[in-house]
């Protein structure tokens, strides 16, 4: 049996986009290259789109600054309106052999339990800093692995594995 406590607060948020935006990260380069390249392209080969060309380039080198600003207020906004999200609320995650357990609790205010086979899982992925347990693809769970209790990431790892097979993943993030 593995357990962990969280805190369910802008930070796991916080984490979650971070994790997002690294694996993303690769992809963002392309297209802000390709507009670069083509607005370059336009400049210098093209009299007649010479403005557009440099409105390429600077849509190209604004890009990702661009994406990254608009995730933190997009995410700042969510999570104000999220009232269950703050330093009170306590997320419980117990791992058992064929078993997932999540309970979500705020006070007296707020309490939820989850208690799911593995397949409720969409998937799940382990980075250097945590995992996130996908429940659809873009609704997901964060744990921490600072937060462990009792085991291990590689005991974790062992029944994701077994439980979840190739909808399980690794991700290096080099």
């Amino acid at each position: 049996m593995i357990e962990i406590k969280s805190k369910f607060d802008a930070t796991m948020t916080e984490n979650m986009n971070k994790a997002q935006l690294k694996k993303l990260g690769p992809f963002m380069f392309i297209v802000s290259g390709i507009f670069i390249i083509l607005g370059l392209l336009m400049f210098l080969y093209f009299e007649e789109f010479e403005f557009s060309g440099i409105v390429f380039m600077v849509i190209g080198v604004l890009y990702i600054p661009l994406v990254k600003v608009l995730t933190k207020v997009f995410q700042k906004g969510i999570n104000k309106s999220m009232t269950v999200l703050s330093s009170e609320t306590i997320q419980y995650f117990r791992f058992e052999e064929k078993r997932v357990f999540i309970e979500t609790v705020k006070g007296d205010l707020y309490k939820e339990n989850v208690d799911a086979d593995y397949s409720f899982l969409y998937k799940a992925v382990e980075s250097k800093e945590g995992y996130m347990l996908y429940i659809s693809r873009i609704q997901a769970f964060y744990i921490h692995k600072a937060d462990f209790i009792t085991g291990t990431s590689f005991e974790l790892n062992t029944l994701l594995i077994n439980n979840l097979g190739i909808k399980f993943k690794i991700y290096s993030g080099k």
